[in-house]
């Protein structure tokens, strides 16, 4: 007697059911492979966004000597900061360090670093500028080339702590007097 078409049906119904071995495996690792492919996709979004806010976003500062009206006096000469980023700075503060030179106050003390308060800017708005001055007067021994640190403290418009830049500047003789030259960062 011929098989009902109940048993067919179950028989054929059993065949798709059984697992083959490879379709399995297969099977398993694909849910653990999206997971992966997920968390990858997600990990290079956050990165790129990362990348493009704190490229774009991030503050751009430039220190350059401004030009003097006593050649002979190098430290008479004012400092610009400008803004050049796309956001606000609050809290600029300018500070002056001499760890390669050191200067000498009137009694014969050295100072390596000093950070007045007539050089205190509560905030500088983008493509705007702020002047600066020394705290010190002319060195002792005026012949010398003088090795600055100006250091820039300030607060972006968004960002909860205080950063830190540093520009360095030498004095170089030339002619009569004495020229600021920038030096890259070490």
């Amino acid at each position: 007697m011929g098989k009902s078409r109940y048993q067919t049906r179950k028989r054929n119904r059993d065949r798709k059911k059984r697992p083959r071995p490879f379709a399995k495996k297969l099977l398993g690792l694909l849910p653990s492979f999206r997971k992966i492919l997920s968390a990858l996709v997600i990990l290079i979004g956050l990165a790129g966004s990362y990348v493009t806010i704190f490229g774009f976003w991030m503050p751009r500062i430039n220190v350059q000597p401004l030009p003097t009206t006593d050649i002979e006096d190098v430290l008479s000469s004012n400092f610009s900061i400008t803004n050049q980023g796309s956001m606000t700075l609050y809290d600029v503060r300018m500070a002056f360090a001499t760890p390669r030179s050191p200067m000498f106050l009137e009694d014969g003390s050295p100072v390596f670093a000093i950070a007045p308060q007539s050089n205190y800017y509560g905030r500088i708005a983008p493509m705007q500028s702020a002047t600066f001055h020394f705290p010190f007067s002319n060195p002792k021994d005026p012949q010398r080339n003088l090795d600055f640190d100006i250091l820039v403290y300030y607060r972006p418009a968004w960002y909860p702590f205080t950063r830190q830049e540093h520009f360095r500047f030498v004095t170089k003789r030339s002619g009569k007097g004495f020229t600021w030259l920038p030096l890259p960062e070490e």
